[in-house]
């Protein structure tokens, strides 16, 4: 009789592999997970990660670069303009949006798409690595969603 010595007590075990724990906060409209000491936000579908990269860049108006603000007003613009949009940025902060706003007019939303056209809904969403990433390749739960790391 002979004993299959692969076989033995110390054989190893895969690792279980933790759940993302789902925090009680969201992203622009994204849920967020807490996994492996790093925070995520996750969104289900492209529709979904468009709307929260909108929302993210309406909240970060005041951040663009003053020719591109300029660039999408519905009036010409000059250097001047865009100096004292600069300026106002640097004043204002964060309190600039509504005039922001106000300067592109009807022209928000191609202002809004062309930013995350040219940048990436990452650049908007992924505030540690202004990446994008496909969910599995984080965890095995998040196959087909799309995520950000925050």
């Amino acid at each position: 009789m002979s004993i299959d010595s692969s076989i033995t007590a110390d054989t190893e075990q895969p690792a279980i592999e933790e759940p993302p724990e789902k925090q009680t906060y969201s992203h622009h409209g994204l849920d967020v997970y807490s996994y492996d000491g790093v925070d995520y936000a996750v969104a289900d579908t492209d529709d979904q990660a468009d709307e929260a990269a909108s929302q993210a860049a309406m909240s970060s108006l005041w951040a663009f670069r003053a020719r591109f603000i300029a660039r999408h007003s519905p009036v010409d613009l000059n250097d001047e303009h865009v100096k004292a949009i600069e300026e106002m940025q640097c004043k204002m902060c964060e309190s600039c949006g509504p005039i922001i706003q106000a300067i592109v007019g009807k022209n928000l939303d191609a202002l809004i798409d062309d930013a995350i056209e040219s940048d990436g809904r990452g650049s908007l969403l992924g505030s540690y690595d202004h990446g994008e990433h496909d969910g599995e390749d984080i965890h095995p739960s998040w196959k087909d969603k799309i995520v950000y790391r925050i």
